[in-house]
């Protein structure tokens, strides 16, 4: 269900209306208002009750501008393709769209035309690339190893030593949360004592829910106590058989606000940077033209320790190694340093775990 919208009128409107005795209502029409902040959707299918980065992202836009009184309005593009997407920007910037923000790989080549076609107004993405940045773009991206790490080392720490990493498919994120997870896992296990057992899977693209569910509980079965997990689908299946088998898993992406099955999430600070790159916008200092990489280095990633269920790994013994993530005392093997897991394994000394790979 789409989440209801308190769309902010002017004051003229809010006064013709007072005086006429009509009743407040809420605005649908985008041609009779404006709205300076627009949010495009990649379709109906990722759109902002998608709980991932859509929906993350379009809360860093309702947040920046409920706190700093600027109109905002969310459009969803008919179905996911360049043309729709791109028909969607012109609504917005008809409706009086200043900024637009929007998110994801899918919107990739509707971005690369609209910052060239609409020189006048700013353009935030995330979580993607461009070939070229307009000078009146910026791309945002984040760092999935420092918050994989972050995550495996989290749950070593917590003692729960046997592990699960289960993806939707291997890609090169996929890649980045399990490598970051791995090292995260033997970083905890050396400083501890403790030894972890890993159950590494990067799965299928197009897995069905059943063959989700089955996977995570033999897992779960088998012992297994926690599973990280990457994609929305992988997610809700992995959940559904901890619920039934009084396990845990961890998220990726965004913040997932469950209940205590989700031990914690493995989040980009996605409306944070949202609202970093609108307060630019609005106070002159945006520079567009570049990317921005958000890691631990500038608070870009990390750990949902608000919702968090741990109970032993606290707040301090979070801060204090992602302080030495972002001083950069510990360096986190990416793919381009090691191909595969077993020359991660060589690589980084991971024999504080044992991985099993699937």
């Amino acid at each position: 269900m789409k989440k209801v919208l308190s769309l902010m009128l002017c004051m003229v409107v809010a006064f013709s209306l007072a005086a006429c005795g009509g009743d407040k209502k809420e605005n649908t029409d985008a041609k009779e208002y404006t709205y300076e902040i627009a949010f495009l959707t990649p379709s109906s299918e990722i759109s902002i009750d998608d709980e991932d980065r859509i929906e993350a992202a379009w809360n860093g836009v309702r947040q920046f501008a409920e706190e700093k009184g600027k109109t905002y309005k969310y459009y969803e593009a008919e179905k996911n393709d360049t043309k729709a997407q791109l028909a969607r920007m012109k609504d917005a910037v008809d409706a009086g769209a200043k900024v637009i923000v929007t998110a994801g790989p899918e919107v990739k080549e509707a971005v690369a035309e609209a910052q060239q076609k609409y020189k006048d107004v700013k353009f935030i993405y995330l979580d993607g690339s461009l070939d070229e940045v307009a000078d009146n773009c910026v791309t945002v991206r984040f760092n999935p190893l420092h918050a994989g790490f972050l995550a495996g080392y989290g749950a070593v720490v917590e003692g729960l030593g046997n592990l699960g990493y289960l993806a939707d498919g291997k890609s090169a994120e996929s890649v980045a949360y399990g490598y970051g997870f791995l090292q995260g896992a033997n970083e905890a296990a050396s400083r501890f004592g403790r030894y972890a057992v890993i159950r590494y899977d990067y799965g299928t693209k197009d897995a069905s829910a059943e063959e989700i569910g089955k996977v995570a509980k033999s897992w779960y079965d088998d012992g297994v106590r926690a599973i990280f997990t990457y994609g929305g689908d992988v997610f809700h299946g992995v959940k559904k058989e901890a619920e039934e088998a009084d396990k845990v898993v961890i998220a990726s992406n965004a913040s997932k606000d469950y209940d205590k099955t989700v031990i914690t999430s493995a989040r980009k600070c996605y409306e944070e940077a949202v609202g970093a790159q609108l307060q630019a916008v609005y106070d002159g200092t945006f520079k567009g033209g570049k990317s921005v990489y958000m890691s631990a280095k500038n608070d870009g990633v990390g750990l949902d320790m608000k919702k968090s269920e741990f109970q032993y790994f606290n707040k301090d013994m979070y801060n204090e190694i992602y302080k030495e993530l972002a001083k950069g005392d510990l360096k986190v093997l990416s793919a381009k340093d090691a191909k595969t897991v077993d020359d991660l394994i060589k690589a980084k000394w991971l024999y504080y775990i044992r991985i099993d790979q699937e």
